[in-house]
């Protein structure tokens, strides 16, 4: 492959390039159409000096100053365009020296210039779960992202997490090299070649696998899990966490204590005429409440509220939240009660349709809500009746703010109306799926304290940002002689350790997911490595490898290629030799398999073990003003790994339209009651607070909670429940790029590793200052 630059200016032969002075002086020359002059807007037709100057300044090599503006000014100039424009990797106007096509020279037969090429892939979502995309790309580069109309899942829609996808690949922040913490001299470039040979050092003194940790991110890849099953075999004695600590721990528990084995629920809500959700938003795709069936279940809902006859009806929602959601804004009837009343609501809803139904099963599950909750009757009464007059016809749905109990509590009472295999179907979690990575890190913690782990490897995964406050990981992380962390992103946990190894994007690698339906996509590549390099005359290759790859790698296989492990794993569906290429090159076309590999399992309650559990379920008191309840939520940039995206940034969040920030939201009740309501200021005298809120500051809180205190912005939202906080997770990164670096508040540092995603007993007080 050969260089091509692409400046006339300088080009062999050229005429001598005209100064400045020339070039100012000289009049614009615009093209024509037909004869005419042809002009992009006024401005540029009018020709005046200021747009002269904004051009300019806009290419490329004017980027660093844009960086000393704000974040939305950066955005506002730049959004994309200028990172898509090559930003990243092109000095000036020039193709880059590195090769980041897989052709150039020698340009394929169906590539046209200027028509774009279409390729089905696929994206693993936070948490689990899998989107499928159809990813469009002009010569070679990936410039937009739809859904894939033939997956399940997106059937051509597409959520803000996957728009936001390819600029990702293109963030000009992202790890482009190998970085080796030297103790003596610091942070040093170094090559995948030169971490080779440590780990040619590192490797033989593991024996089993005792002293190695490996923390990747929660997923369902048969692949992966087919070489973590070859690792385990070589090293037997390693520890594996799947780490998310965004995870929905409740529901996997609880759906534990029902079926005896984790289950997902996959629900059919075109089939449902009542849905009852008690602090679940099931339609949100990204985001706050985001789940991975959130698109499928936001079209299935709306097909229940088409109405295209007479002869149609409607089906109801009924909601119950302790904040503001998508679902919420969509319900029919809708109260606002604190997580700790939710609880008690779940236990009056199944108390009503026990004394409605006469079910002698639930009628073992009966529990009294707590004294003081004050539910309204009428409410669930109404909710019991409905639900009842549709059975096989209805679903109940209970969110991540609520202990595992209660979702146990809601399998009983789906499988008792009979939705179960109507309305909601369940599959089988895989082992990374399923696991407890609290758990798990608080053992990785204590082996840490000991001196037991020599070798700490973190594989997509940030825990030295965002694990459990009393686990003081960061402090156990630096005493750890060997921490390697394979990363696409720069981050806390790539910058604190020994090795930082950078990761391919998700576009430029193969792989393979599961969607939460059970169907299984193949990852394809639509680019090389942007920051890998072949051999030639200008030096040796550069590697980089994918999460996959690296894995492999360190299991003993010295050159991976990460599309010769798909296709091993793939053997079963791929058939015979002499179909296996054909059928090979449908699943790339169609970007999933035909079939679900993990179709729907038969899953029956276990009510006396449901009993059991219900029965040492001790109550949640209400909160108050002087202990509040606190839930942990997710924003647009998730658990933080998107903290780098501007466009994520900029989509402001459900309820209080806030952008780039991530303030303690509680209701105007709950904010005037502890003296941290927003204010104003007489812009003549700061000092002067007056009541006219036309320009609004923040009160920066005290927020206690577990012992630990968190210094934070508090703002109202009308519409959440008296005497709650809502904290958004993902924000105060200090390790991620220009654009995330100190954004909002790192509410990790109140989170314990005994939390959910909710929690009691926070107090809050006034600082004093404001924000």
């Amino acid at each position: 492959m050969s260089q091509q630059d692409q400046c006339p200016s300088t080009t062999k032969g050229e005429k001598k390039k005209a100064s400045k002075a020339e070039l100012a002086a000289s009049a614009r020359k615009f093209s024509t159409i037909a004869g005419v002059k042809a002009w992009r807007s006024a401005d540029e037709l009018a020709d005046t000096q200021e747009f002269r100057d904004f051009i300019e300044r806009e290419f490329p090599a004017g980027v660093t100053e844009l960086f000393t503006s704000t974040r939305r000014s950066f955005l506002q100039y730049m959004g994309a365009s200028l990172a898509l424009a090559g930003a990243a990797t092109i000095p000036g106007c020039r193709r880059p020296a590195e090769k980041i096509m897989p052709y150039s020279k020698d340009v394929p037969e169906d590539v046209i210039i200027g028509k774009p090429l279409f390729y089905a892939t696929a994206m693993a979502l936070p948490g689990g779960g899998a989107e499928g995309l159809l990813v469009e790309t002009h010569e070679g580069r990936p410039t937009k992202v739809e859904g894939n109309p033939l997956h399940p899942i997106n059937q051509g829609k597409t959520s803000p997490w996957s728009q936001a996808y390819v600029l990702g690949l293109y963030d000009p922040d992202r790890l482009k090299f190998p970085m080796y913490k030297n103790p003596a001299r610091g942070r040093l470039e170094a090559t995948f070649e030169d971490f080779a040979g440590k780990w040619a050092e590192i490797a033989p003194s593991l024996g089993k696998g005792k002293g190695l940790a490996i923390l990747v991110d929660k997923k369902s890849s048969p692949t992966r899990d087919a070489v973590k099953a070859e690792l385990k075999k070589k090293l037997p004695e390693l520890t594996w966490i799947a780490y998310d600590m965004s995870a929905n721990f409740s529901a996997i528990e609880g759906s534990r204590l029902a079926f005896g084995k984790p289950m997902r629920e996959v629900f059919s809500l075109s089939k449902a005429k009542v849905l009852v959700s008690m602090d679940r938003d099931f339609v949100a795709a990204s985001g706050s409440g985001a789940e991975a069936g959130g698109l499928v279940n936001a079209r299935e809902f709306s097909l229940g509220r088409t109405v295209s006859s007479s002869k149609d009806g409607m089906n109801r929602l009924y909601m119950v939240e302790s904040g503001t959601s998508l679902a919420g804004s969509l319900a029919d009837h809708r109260q606002r009660l604190a997580p700790s009343a939710i609880t008690s609501f779940a236990f009056a809803l199944a108390n009503k349709i026990a004394e409605l139904s006469g079910d002698g099963g639930l009628k073992k599950l009966a529990k009294n809500p707590a004294a003081d909750a004050k539910l309204d009757e009428k409410f669930i009464e109404a909710a019991a009746e409905d639900l009842l007059a549709n059975k096989g016809a209805s679903i109940v749905m209970v969110g991540a703010s609520q202990p595992a109990e209660v979702h146990a509590l809601v399998h009983a009472i789906n499988a008792a109306l009979g939705n179960a295999g109507k309305t909601v179907a369940y599959r089988q979690m895989s082992e990374d799926e399923s696991s407890d990575c609290r758990a798990d890190l608080v053992a990785l913690a204590g082996k840490m304290n000991k001196g037991e782990i020599s070798t700490l490897v973190s594989i997509g995964v940030n825990p030295v940002y965002d694990a459990p406050a009393d686990i003081h990981f960061a402090d156990l992380f630096s005493k750890v002689p060997n921490t390697i962390t394979w990363s696409v992103e720069s981050t806390e946990t790539a910058a604190e350790s020994i090795w930082a190894i950078n990761g391919t994007h998700g576009l430029e690698s193969w792989g393979d997911i599961e969607a939460i339906d059970g169907t299984r996509s193949i990852v394809q590549p639509m680019i090389s490595p942007l920051y890998s390099k072949l051999e030639d005359a200008s030096g040796p290759a550069v590697s980089v490898l994918s999460e996959i790859e690296f894995l492999a790698f360190i299991g003993g296989d010295a050159k991976p290629d990460g599309m010769s492990l798909i296709r091993k794993t793939w053997r079963a569906a791929l058939g015979d030799a002499e179909t296996a290429d054909k059928t090979w090159r449908r699943l790339l076309r169609d970007g999933r398999a035909a079939n679900p590999v993990n179709p729907a399992a038969s899953a029956s309650v276990n009510v006396d073990a449901v009993a059991t559990a219900l029965s040492k379920l001790v109550m949640p008191k209400l909160p108050t003003t002087t202990s509040l309840d606190v839930v942990f939520d997710i924003g647009l940039i998730g658990d933080g790994r998107f903290g780098n995206n501007p466009w994520l940034h900029e989509l402001p969040q459900n309820g209080t339209r806030v952008v780039w920030d991530n303030p303690a939201l509680m209701s105007p009740k709950t904010a005037e009651a502890l003296g941290v309501a927003p204010v104003s200021y007489d812009e003549t005298n700061a000092s002067k607070i007056y009541t006219d809120r036309k320009y609004p500051k923040a009160r920066l809180a005290d927020i206690t909670l577990d012992g630990r205190k968190i210094q934070i912005a508090a703002w109202i939202c009308p519409g959440m429940a008296d005497n709650t906080i809502i904290l958004t997770m993902g924000y105060g990164r200090k390790s991620c790029g220009l654009v995330g670096e100190g954004v909002g508040f790192n509410t990790a540092s109140v989170r314990s590793s005994r939390m959910g995603r909710m929690a009691q007993g926070a107090t809050v007080a006034d600082s004093g200052d404001t924000y």
